[in-house]
């Protein structure tokens, strides 16, 4: 019975030794790809001036204008929010920004490295209430530029 166990017992050494002679290797590429970070500055103030009220509903035109920095040849997509602009008494005008104007763009320039593009437009019409209230309307408007 003794020698049965330690039959048993090198049976199973040798079954775990064997294991690694069936071992496998593969081998493969780990890459990265660095870009120069990517930023929006506002280039032109948004204002419509002063605006008569009118008797019935109106628009007013206008677009707002960006520098957009970031790595050269990349593509990149573009996204204002609409909003509403508010007086004081807290009367509403909505501002809506043109969509033909956002989305997928590149950045100029060849080389690598960090460019510039001056003058990114983007189209906006404010909308104006017949016999809108009188005031100061204001609000803040949110640029997005994502890789």
């Amino acid at each position: 019975m003794k020698a049965l166990k330690i039959g048993v017992s090198a049976l199973a050494l040798t079954l775990i030794a064997g294991g690694s002679a069936m071992a496998a290797e593969a081998t493969g590429t780990a890459t990265a790809t660095i870009k120069a970070p990517i930023s929006v500055a506002n280039a032109s103030a948004l204002d419509f001036g002063t605006i008569i009220s009118p008797a019935a509903d109106a628009t007013e035109t206008g677009s707002i204008s960006f520098d957009v920095s970031g790595e050269a040849q990349a593509t990149y997509t573009l996204s204002v929010m609409d909003i509403d602009l508010e007086n004081a008494a807290g009367d509403t005008m909505a501002l809506t920004f043109q969509s033909a104007d956002q989305g997928t763009r590149t950045i100029g320039g060849t080389a690598p490295g960090s460019h510039t593009d001056v003058g990114v437009s983007v189209g906006a019409t404010l909308a104006i209430g017949a016999n809108q209230a009188s005031g100061t309307y204001e609000g803040d408007y949110t640029v997005t530029v994502n890789y």
